[in-house]
């Protein structure tokens, strides 16, 4: 993690104008989770590039895209099936 800059939950959630209650689901669903996390007190931190993804994140949730959908689009990286929810919604 040398030369990352490091964000708590808190700092990321300001950052991308989202809630931490929102990253922490994020996380659960394995959508978007944290780069590191603490072992001593399971605090979560983010990196300067999660900060992109979760704007692209927001973007899709802003035209209704599911989290269902969102997270197999994080998960496959399939552009094809990114179009296909966009032309559904």
């Amino acid at each position: 993690m040398k030369d990352k800059n490091l964000y708590t939950i808190g700092d990321m959630a300001k950052l991308c104008g989202i809630s931490t209650r929102q990253l922490r689901y994020y996380d659960q669903l394995g959508i978007v989770r944290p780069s590191y996390r603490n072992p001593d007190n399971g605090y979560r931190l983010y990196t300067d590039d999660q900060i992109e993804m979760l704007f692209f994140l927001k973007e899709l949730k802003k035209i209704g895209i599911s989290n269902d959908s969102v997270q197999r689009l994080f998960v496959n990286r399939d552009v094809d099936q990114l179009v296909q929810e966009l032309q559904i919604n």
